[in-house]
């Protein structure tokens, strides 16, 4: 059961991994963004850390995107392409 309630958190991670990809960032870059260590972003990424509001504000700003957007792309399986989220 446990496997279950983590699978959306890591389909989270997958997808903030494949965002940051997408602009060609390496971990550390988008750390460095977010003034944040690069171990921070990897467990955001493992979803060995669950993302807060703070975070997805923080994130959207990195990005260069809404908060609404970043949260729309995590969590919208629809959108497949990380290369749709405006940049």
């Amino acid at each position: 059961m446990a496997g279950r309630k983590t699978e959306p958190f890591k389909a989270v991670g997958e997808r903030l991994a494949a965002l940051r990809v997408s602009r060609g960032w390496t971990q550390r870059h988008l750390a460095g963004l977010l003034q944040q260590q690069q171990s921070y972003l990897a467990k955001l990424e493992l979803a060995e850390r669950r993302l807060d509001i703070l975070d997805v504000a923080a994130l959207a700003d990195a990005f260069g995107i809404s908060p609404a957007e970043l949260t729309t792309y995590l969590l919208d399986a629809t959108v497949t392409d990380a290369r749709q989220v405006a940049s």
